[in-house]
């Protein structure tokens, strides 16, 4: 529907939500409130909070696809049981295999496997096998799931910050229309997201 704000320099004679919409959706509001809310999204717009882009996230999800793909998640936790929880400091502490070291590995193993001769009793050439056979298996399930996250952050991010604005003109919106609206209490309990909270005294030094 097309919305067309026109100013109206006299009060009106019934509440702003008395006023019926007509025509091509045309609705009229008194300056005031016209100056109220272009200023209010002005001042959104300024600060960051509200961003004039279209809209890019359109859709929804059933709750049977939810549980299936909940589903699909506990079916490959369960096909990896063996996947392992490491702390900061452990992650920091470990050497990388990234891919520059991937060709050094494989040529060491290759190595190793021609000439275990040399290698010590205590080496277990089959557990650095299996490992470097673990990495190579996991490395295409690691860069599929990466890129599955990398969309749905950027999806639930988007259209987090679509609806957060969205809630933002309805604020101001609802402001605009002024008191007296039948509004009141739901423009206070809105209102309670921008209520700063003090800050704890500090301490005064004896």
């Amino acid at each position: 529907m097309l919305l067309v704000l026109h100013f109206n320099l006299t009060p009106p004679s019934a509440p702003l939500s008395d006023l019926a919409e007509r025509g091509w959706g045309e609705v009229f509001y008194p300056a005031s409130a016209i100056a109220c809310l272009i200023l209010g999204t002005l001042n959104l717009v300024s600060q960051g909070v509200i961003y004039m882009t279209a809209n890019r996230i359109s859709a929804n999800i059933s709750q049977t696809d939810r549980e299936a793909v909940m589903q699909a998640i506990a079916t490959i936790k369960a096909k990896l049981p063996f996947l392992i929880d490491l702390t900061t400091e452990e992650r920091k502490s470990l050497p990388k295999l990234g891919d520059k070291s991937r060709a050094f590995v494989s040529k060491a193993l290759e190595v190793a496997a021609q000439n275990p001769d040399f290698l010590p009793r205590s080496f277990d050439l089959d557990e650095m096998r299996r490992d470097v056979e673990l990495f190579e298996a996991l490395y295409p399930i690691l860069l599929s799931i990466t890129q599955l996250q990398e969309l749905l952050d950027d999806t639930f991010v988007a259209v987090g910050s679509e609806a957060y604005a969205a809630g933002l003109l309805v604020y101001n919106y609802a402001k605009a229309s002024g008191k007296g609206t039948g509004l009141d209490v739901a423009l206070d309990d809105l209102g309670q997201r921008f209520v700063r909270k003090n800050r704890k005294a500090q301490p005064q030094p004896s």
